[in-house]
C-alpha cells in the first residue's frame, strides 16, 4: 500500500452511531446528577416527568430491539424500577423528607398499571422469558 492510500474503513451499520447515542442517553439516567434525565428530575428535583419517562422507555425499546443482548440497558431498567418504587414509598412516608412535588394518586396508578409493566416487558423480552 502506498503512502497516499489509506486502509479501507470499516463501515458501521446504518444507525449504529444513533444507537450508541441513545444508549448513552439511557445510561446517563443511572447518574441522577446529570441534568435533563428522567432520574435527575425525579430524584434531585422531586418531579415525576411522565413525558421523560415515556421517551426513556422508547429509547430502551429501540436499543433492545437492535441489540437483544444489551445487559447494561436491562440492568438500568431493573435499577429504575427499584428507584421509582423507592421514590413513591418515600413520598408516602411522613417521616421521610423526600417528596414528589407533582404527585397525585392517578400518577402513581399509571406507574403501576402502565409504566412499570412496560419496563418489566422490556426486561423480560431481553431475558427471553
Amino acid at each position: 500500500m502506498s503512502a497516499n492510500q489509506s486502509k479501507p474503513k470499516k463501515e458501521k451499520a446504518p444507525g449504529a452511531n444513533m444507537n450508541e447515542e441513545m444508549k448513552k442517553d439511557i445510561l446517563d439516567n443511572k447518574n441522577d446528577l446529570i441534568d435533563g434525565t428522567f432520574c435527575y428530575f425525579l430524584i434531585e428535583n422531586g418531579f415525576f416527568d411522565e413525558h421523560s419517562l415515556a421517551n426513556l422507555i422508547g429509547k430502551c425499546d429501540v436499543v433492545l430491539i437492535k441489540d437483544a443482548d444489551e445487559d447494561e440497558v436491562t440492568d438500568l431498567l431493573k435499577w429504575l424500577i427499584v428507584s421509582i418504587e423507592q421514590c413513591f414509598s418515600s413520598n408516602s412516608d411522613s417521616n421521610d423528607l423526600y417528596i414528589i412535588k407533582n404527585y397525585n394518586t392517578a400518577m402513581e396508578q399509571r406507574w403501576h398499571i402502565e409504566w412499570k409493566p412496560k419496563l418489566i416487558k422490556l426486561i423480560n423480552a431481553n431475558l427471553n422469558i
